[in-house]
């Protein structure tokens, strides 16, 4: 009997290490973020640490208290005033290395708002979100379970906490630079609001029907297009300083607003299918994938190689995930909602 349970645990073990390793490969290494020197290696160990850890702590805090993809978003929110208001402190700091333009860019308070409203963004749906449901449509059958044990969980959050502290420290110094003490402290009270939002808010979100569901192609179709706009903006503005901040923040905000609606609504209509979700996953991906070329040409030609590599082995992976689940049934309102 000891053996046939462990036998039948087991496969829980793989998809954590596949969002381990996806959470960061797709935030950092897809990005083009990630140059091939010699800091590779022990950067992409420390992400490893941070985003796995930081994920599959959303994803398993989530599936055990039977919450939804809202509640998934909204965390992956909080995630990222962790990482860059605490841990990096690029919200604050105008000269953090790489940020130099758009950290400047509508700073005011101290707060760098343009690179907020656009670097929240992307953890909330490319370094969380996507990993996350990547991987559970990679292993269908296991997507509404718990992947860890309770040890495991409590493994993972000591993770996630002793990286963050140690990482804090070591940037920090690095920069030289930290937030006021009352900065810091709103900071971290934002955080927790955002995980009161996602635990007890977003659960009672009922979102409103559509009439119909675009095609798969559609919906990834749709999702390119907005990460182009949100990727064309991110560029352009930060270069051209005589446009004030508060326009590019609240195209920002239409945006978001939109892309929200339209998922939120299609989710929640019969015929919302996993095929749907993917194309999602897809058409965000491959936004990333056309960015991180521009990334990876502020290295060598080597770089450039790696990410081609990279862009193939992600398309690879997103055609055989849509081969998993081709014969997957519609998703109901209920479960889109809640699992």
């Amino acid at each position: 009997m000891p053996h046939e349970q462990k036998r039948r645990a087991t496969p829980h073990l793989i998809p954590v290490l596949v969002l381990i390793v996806l959470a960061p490969a797709i935030a950092e290494i897809l990005l083009g973020d990630l140059l091939l020197n010699a800091s590779f290696v022990p950067t992409l160990l420390m992400y490893l640490l941070l985003y796995g850890s930081g994920a599959a702590l959303i994803r398993e805090g989530v599936r055990r208290l039977h919450l939804g993809w809202p509640s998934i978003v909204v965390l992956a929110l909080a995630y990222g005033v962790v990482e860059e208001g605490l841990i990096l402190q690029t919200l604050f700091n105008p000269r953090f290395p790489g940020l130099a333009t758009i950290a400047a860019y509508g700073r005011a308070l101290g707060v760098s708002w343009f690179w907020l409203i656009g670097v929240l963004a992307m953890h909330a749906v490319w370094s969380i979100t996507l990993p996350i449901l990547l991987t559970e449509r990679l292993f269908p059958s296991l997507a509404d379970r718990p992947w860890l044990s309770r040890l495991g969980l409590g493994l993972d959050g000591i993770i996630y906490g002793l990286t963050g502290l140690v990482m804090s420290h070591f940037f920090t110094g690095f920069t030289r630079f930290s937030a006021p003490p009352i900065t810091l402290l709103l900071t971290a009270l934002g955080a927790v609001m955002l995980v009161c939002l996602a635990l007890f808010a977003a659960p009672r979100l009922v979102a409103p029907r559509s009439k119909s569901v675009p095609a798969p192609f559609w919906v990834g179709a749709i999702v390119l297009l907005a990460g182009v706009l949100f990727f064309g903006a991110q560029q352009f503005f930060p270069r051209v300083p005589t446009i004030p901040a508060l326009l590019p923040i609240l195209l920002y905000g239409l945006l978001y607003g939109g892309v929200i609606i339209l998922i939120w609504r299609w989710s929640a209509t019969p015929g919302w299918s996993s095929q749907h979700q993917l194309a999602l996953a897809a058409g965000a991906l491959l936004t990333y994938m056309l960015y991180g070329f521009r990334l990876s040409a502020r290295g060598s030609l080597v770089d450039l190689i790696f990410h081609s590599v990279v862009c193939a082995a992600t398309t690879g992976l997103l055609i055989w995930t849509f081969s998993r689940n081709s014969h997957a049934p519609s998703v109901s309102p209920s479960i889109s909602q809640g699992a």
